[in-house]
């Protein structure tokens, strides 16, 4: 008998940016909870989100106009883990070093341990990357503004920044006295994917941490955070001696007598050392389009009521056949001969076309297995299904749109102009599921996914006015004048994610001219929007 799977507790966090001119990118990060148990194997992950464009009329969006087919073209899905999270630490993810480095072990059990080694050490380089990122956006976040009585709470956030700060510190000086050194002196010996792996670690992590640590050394210089004279001790000392050892093993860097040139190839091989590092967390996809798997269905049912009706025609014209009544036998027997072979193609394809564009509505477009390709315990790699995602697109009516949806649209509207009922609304719904027990046996300590949209809104300025308009104003000084001002249009996107009893909510405003995005707002965040669902006892 199989296991009654129970849904598992999650925490959504939601962000939206603008990736370049014409993308956004959403981000979700789905963190299971609790952290301290362990998953039983009757746990899956199982989160439903959904995105709501609510696009202006003006932008001649619509079914006939904009397909479902280049509304997939414009949506570029990304899914992988965020680093794993162990007890000890980063340097637990790398034990196997140790092993290949001792000198009792054999140059044929060395080997062995390659592939494993260098999962880990990536997965380790992705654990202080993570790391860094928290550290940043906690002291930014409160950086930026602070009231009369948030004092205490600042000063705990500092005190949690200063120990993250000695985790990295302390795991990174590590790794590099133990094996940064150890793969340079030994290179002769040393296998040749394990050593790149580990220069390249080092290096990615070395250029990373100095760019967060000097964006943190301005930060607590200029913000108006409280003693934080012994944490800019503790990140300039950082900064100093990692950029002794850049200098040391001659990794690139940037400064501000480097030439465009230069500055160029730095960031591309930052970005190729970041895909390289980013590997093991990566999820593959195979995507299979559900119209293909329902459409034969579809197509037999039309079939089977275009037999029916021949098989009722065939019945009636035999029946007519027996009678005594040559003359109207003949003429019925011709009629229904006609009548079956006008019709049985008509009813075939009637048929098809109904029940295509009523399934359409409640079935999904595509349905993605989820692989993820990892090194095990021997050695020894293997790719496994961890999950799928089901996802569907669709055009909805005003009164169609979810009640709450609706009301978090009509929330903090910029005039009451009744503008949302005229809106086109465009829904977009991906429903996750991941085998949780698959998904510890393969990567331990992973407690998060993250799931990444962008979408291109190119398309959607083919019908856009000219970015500056000319108006003629009047003002009580300077009398009639002309000025410039920009014509843009607006976008409402609501984000409504549903995992187990809680449904959280997020509304970004998206300002588009003719040349693409110009900014995109926050209407009301997640941590704002959030409700339980009641559940019937």
């Amino acid at each position: 008998m199989a296991p009654i799977l129970k849904p598992l507790s999650t925490e959504v966090n939601i962000a939206a940016s603008i990736h370049d001119q014409t993308q956004i990118e959403l981000d979700f990060e789905y963190s299971f909870l609790p952290r301290s148990e362990s998953i039983t194997s009757h746990s899956i992950f199982n989160p439903v989100a959904e995105l709501y464009f609510f696009l202006p009329n003006s932008l001649a969006i619509h079914p006939d106009s904009y397909s479902r087919d280049q509304f997939y073209n414009d949506l570029t899905n990304y899914t992988r883990f965020r680093a794993p999270e162990i007890e000890g630490g980063g340097l637990k993810l790398i034990e196997v070093l140790s092993k290949y480095f001792a000198p009792h072990l054999s140059t044929h059990d060395k080997e062995k341990l390659v592939p494993l080694a260098v999962q880990q050490v990536k997965l380790f380089g992705n654990r202080i990357n993570s790391q860094l990122k928290d550290l940043y956006n906690q002291v930014s976040e409160n950086s930026d503004s602070r009231t009369v009585d948030s004092g205490n709470r600042d000063l705990r956030s500092l005190s949690k920044a200063g120990q993250l700060i000695q985790d990295i510190k302390s795991e990174l000086y590590n790794f590099q006295e133990k094996y940064v050194e150890a793969a340079t002196h030994e290179s002769l010996l040393l296998n040749k994917n394990l050593q790149q792996a580990i220069m390249n670690t080092d290096e990615f992590l070395c250029n990373r941490t100095i760019s967060t640590f000097s964006g943190l050394h301005i930060l607590l210089k200029s913000g108006n955070l409280p003693n934080t004279s012994s944490l800019l001790i503790e990140v300039d000392s950082l900064l100093h001696r990692l950029a002794t050892h850049r200098k040391q093993f001659n990794y690139l860097s940037i400064e501000s007598q480097k030439s465009s040139q230069e500055l160029e190839y730095f960031y591309y091989r930052y970005g190729l050392l970041k895909k390289f590092l980013s590997r093991p967390l990566h999820i593959s996809k195979n995507s299979s389009k559900q119209e293909r798997v329902y459409r034969n269905w579809i197509a037999g049912a039309g079939a089977g009521l275009a037999g029916l009706w021949a098989q009722i025609a065939d019945y009636q014209a035999k029946k007519f056949a027996y009678t005594k009544d040559v003359g109207l036998n003949f003429l019925t027997i011709a009629l229904a001969a006609i009548i079956v072979y006008v019709f049985k193609d008509r009813i075939k394809d009637l048929a098809k076309e109904y029940f295509n564009e009523k399934l359409k509505s409640y079935l999904p477009d595509f349905k993605t297995k989820l692989y993820y390709s990892y090194v095990n315990s021997n050695a020894k790699t293997s790719k496994v299904q961890i999950g799928f995602y089901q996802e569907y697109m669709r055009y909805l009516k005003a009164q169609s749109c979810p009640q709450d949806v609706f009301y978090v649209r009509k929330m903090k509207g910029r005039r009451d102009i009744g503008e949302e009922v005229l809106d086109t609304i465009l829904h977009y719904c991906k429903t996750v599921s991941i085998d949780s027990n698959q998904l510890q046996s393969t990567l331990t300590g992973v407690f998060a996914l993250k799931d990444i949209w962008r979408f291109n809104f190119n398309y959607f300025l083919d019908h856009l006015d000219d970015p500056n308009k000319l108006l003629s104003t009047f003002d009580i000084e300077d009398g009639p004048g002309n000025i410039s001002a920009p014509k843009v249009y607006h976008i409402n996107l609501i984000l409504k994610v549903t995992s187990e009893n809680q449904v959280s909510f997020a509304h970004y405003r998206l300002i588009i001219d003719k040349k693409g995005i110009v900014r995109i707002e926050e209407v009301s965040g997640p941590s704002s929007l959030t409700y339980k669902i009641q559940t019937k006892q």
